[in-house]
């Protein structure tokens, strides 16, 4: 059985998330016995960033990781997976309620996720035909 984990990613401190898959990293502090439980699993990446005094949390990238490498710290966990461009905003989703309860609102770092209708939510997006990786094609966004 697939087990899913959260990876959560700081725009305002780490910059805009430039993978275009379908090879990702995620870096993270965990300790390599716990990096082991994620190897062939499913780790959803989720942005968050405060625009206009309100954060904004979107789904940017679910990949299965085939390794990690010691990075400084910590770790950099690899694996091939499946882009969402442009990345999904979740903000306003039923189901993100329970995530962030559910994970400590992403303090808790790479974490395994618990919650059968939150794990059901992300899997959804996997199978959404909708979603094409061809990042040059996307235009800027505007601030107006």
């Amino acid at each position: 059985m697939i087990r899913h984990y959260i990876a959560y990613y700081k725009v305002e401190e780490w910059g805009p998330i430039n993978e275009a898959g379908p090879e990702f990293k995620h870096w993270t502090a965990k300790p390599s016995a716990y990096l082991e439980k994620t190897l062939g699993q499913n780790v959803w990446v989720i942005s968050g960033e405060e625009i206009r005094g309100k954060m904004t949390y979107k789904v940017c990238h679910v990949f299965r990781p085939e390794k990690f490498a010691r990075s400084g710290a910590g770790y950099f966990v690899r694996g091939n997976g499946k882009g969402f461009v442009p990345h999904v905003d979740v903000t306003g989703q039923n189901w993100l309620a329970k995530l962030l309860d559910e994970q400590n609102k992403f303090s808790q770092g790479l974490n395994e996720i618990k919650d059968g209708s939150v794990i059901n939510a992300l899997v959804a997006f996997m199978d959404a035909p909708s979603f094409v990786d061809f990042p040059d094609e996307i235009a800027q966004p505007q601030i107006y």
